[in-house]
């Protein structure tokens, strides 16, 4: 991409020496020389650009809850609420069997259940 922008013959020869700078160093050392045409400057200036100035954005952070402090103070209060209530049992609704479209089950010996399964099931054909 740099031989893109600084045709190699444009380069000084100081600048071919120095392998110790970095690539954004180096892209403003051409932008701010004199000798250089106008075109490569600007090109490396654009390059340049994103790393030195930062694009302005407006952010805005508004928390209708209240700050952290009062967020994590209320979810504390509700867990010491929740540890200090007794669990609730669940009751049963009714004590009738469930029912099948109106039908009771088959109630099912002992004797029966020691048999494979195959035996209660009523044959179709």
């Amino acid at each position: 991409m740099l031989e893109r922008l600084i045709e190699p013959e444009i380069l000084a020869p100081e600048t071919k020496a120095e392998e110790d700078i970095d690539a954004l160093t180096f892209l403003q050392r051409r932008y701010r020389d004199p000798n250089l045409p106008d075109n490569v400057r600007e090109r490396c200036a654009r390059v340049c650009l994103p790393f030195e100035r930062p694009k302005l954005e407006a952010i805005a952070t508004i928390n209708p809850n209240g700050d952290y402090h009062d967020q994590l103070e209320r979810a504390r209060q509700r867990s010491k609420a929740a540890m200090n209530e007794t669990p609730k049992r669940i009751e049963p609704q009714s004590e009738r069997a469930p029912t099948m479209n109106g039908k009771s089950p088959e109630q099912v010996s002992s004797e029966k259940m020691g048999k494979s399964f195959s035996s209660l099931r009523p044959r179709r054909f």
